[in-house]
Formats: C-alpha cells, sequence, structure tokens
C-alpha cells in the first residue's frame, strides 16, 4: 500500500511540473518579449512618439519598424509617413544637422554649388535617399523642419549621383583628372540627357524636382532677416521672404547648382572642353 502511495505522488509530481512548463511556454512571450507587447498596446500616436525618441537617439532601424506598423493600421498617420521617409534616409547615412552646419559653418563659399558638394562627406546611398524621398514627398502639411530635411535630403542625393557619374579616378572631387566627356559611366548610370532630367525634375521613382527643394528651402529658413526677391531656378517665378544673410547663401547655391547644370547642357553634344570645365567647376575642386 505505502508503494502504491509513493508511485501515485510520483506520478502527480511528474504531471506538475509538466503542467508548469507549459504554463511557462504558453505565457513566454510575455516574459522574453515585453518591448513589443508594450508598443502593441500603445495607441498610434504614442507608438509615434516612441518612433520619434528612437530617432532622435540615432536609432533608425528601430524607429522605422515602429512607424512601418504604424503605416500598416492607418496608411495616411502624417507623422508615421514623414518618420518613415526619415528614417529610411537616416539608414542611408542621411544627418540633417551635418548638413546644416556644413551649408552654413563650413569653409564655404555659401552662395556657390561648391558648398553643396561638401554634402558628400555623409557617403550616403542614392537608392535609400531616392526611397526616402517618395515618403517625404507624400507629406502634405510638412513643417520648417520637415521642409529643410526634406530639401537636403534631395541635395545630398545630387551631389552623391554627380560624383558617381563623373568621379572617374574615385578621389571625391571633380578634377582634370576624371576622364568627362560626352558618354562618361554610359553603361553605369544614364546618359547626359536623363541624367540631368533627373538632377533638375528629379528621378522617376520620386518626381521631386530641384525647383521643389529650392522651395522647400525657401519656406523652410525664411523668418527672420532682410526681405529678399529669388527667382525660382526652374519655373523662374519670383517669390519675396525675410532672411539671414547665411540663409539667402544657402538658397543661392541651389539656384547656382541649378544653372551650371542648364549651362553644362548647352555645351553637350557641341563643345567637350566647355561641358567638362562646368562639371568640374560644380564642387570647385580646381
Amino acid at each position: 500500500m505505502l508503494a502504491m502511495k509513493k508511485r501515485y505522488i510520483k506520478r502527480l509530481l511528474s504531471w506538475l511540473v509538466i503542467i508548469f512548463t507549459i504554463s511557462i511556454s504558453l505565457t513566454g512571450c510575455n516574459l522574453f518579449e515585453p518591448v513589443d507587447n508594450v508598443i502593441q498596446e500603445l495607441t498610434l500616436e504614442e507608438r509615434v512618439a516612441q518612433g520619434k525618441i528612437a530617432m532622435e537617439r540615432g536609432e533608425y532601424l528601430k524607429a522605422d519598424d515602429i512607424f512601418v506598423r504604424v503605416l500598416a493600421e492607418d496608411p495616411y498617420q502624417l507623422d508615421a509617413i514623414r518618420g518613415h521617409g526619415q528614417a529610411i534616409a537616416g539608414v542611408g547615412g542621411f544627418n540633417m544637422f551635418y548638413c546644416l552646419n556644413v551649408l552654413q559653418n563650413g569653409t564655404g563659399p555659401y552662395d556657390n554649388s561648391i558648398v553643396l558638394f561638401e554634402l558628400n562627406a555623409l557617403k550616403t546611398q542614392i537608392l535609400q535617399l531616392e526611397k526616402s524621398m517618395q515618403w517625404l514627398s507624400k507629406d502634405v502639411f510638412p513643417t520648417p523642419a520637415d521642409r529643410i530635411t526634406r530639401a537636403f535630403v534631395r541635395l545630398s542625393c545630387i551631389v552623391r549621383s554627380v560624383l558617381e557619374k563623373y568621379d572617374t579616378n574615385h578621389n571625391k572631387k571633380l578634377d582634370s583628372y576624371d576622364e568627362i566627356n560626352f558618354s562618361t559611366n554610359a553603361n553605369a548610370s544614364p546618359d547626359w540627357s536623363e541624367f540631368r532630367r533627373q538632377c533638375l525634375y528629379g528621378p522617376a521613382s520620386s518626381g521631386v524636382t530641384l525647383e521643389e527643394c529650392f522651395t522647400d528651402l525657401f519656406y523652410g529658413l525664411e523668418g527672420r532677416g532682410a526681405s529678399w526677391t529669388f527667382i525660382t531656378p526652374i519655373s523662374k517665378r519670383n517669390i519675396t521672404g525675410v532672411f539671414t544673410e547665411i540663409n539667402r547663401s544657402t538658397l543661392t547655391a541651389v539656384s547656382d547648382l541649378a544653372q551650371k547644370l542648364k549651362t553644362a547642357d548647352a555645351y553637350y553634344g557641341t563643345d567637350l572642353q566647355k561641358f567638362a570645365a562646368v562639371i568640374r567647376e560644380l564642387d570647385g575642386a580646381e
């Protein structure tokens, strides 16, 4: 009788162990993945706030994951659209504060396309920037900061693409050692006509133009200083606003880039020496 009781107790203990193990496994996701579940329990606005905090910390992949999940539930959540676009740019090496510092506190000249090519130091990825622009261009109510970020992403994309096409000796500048002609890197990049179109009017994937880039900077930087009237680089519209001297110079640098691309186009197919000279003038390395 005693032996039977011992066997019964032993089997009971075994079943209790099994039941305990099963209960732990069923609640394991709550024990070991608390962050994911907490995020899911937050409202969309609270989750967007979590994404913004991750962005501020430079955790772009984590931020993007949060914004993507929000957009899966609400494709029109504007802050998530902005965050997703900016996170993609961050993953691609973009840094808005670096851009602002270079364009306004660097070596200059600040009113010339030359200063824009200092953005190349970020080592950004063109495909990531273009993907970012697809989302940033969906922002129909951008704040001034959002406009500046969007413009700098576009400019970073342009300078990177120019150097990838014409910096043939890969020394990160445009100089006499580069083999610049009417068909440079024709096999690896678009021909000049398409390349110029993409720089001025935007790649087909995003449709963002240099005109919109200028407009974003205009409304993003406007607010302090003296009154200035500008002519937009593509449509040639007159627009007037209040700007500090350095902000005016940044806008002038964008216009200068557009004008040099147009000048190079005038020589394309007719005067190789002048065409190459204008391309090299873009970054002022010589």
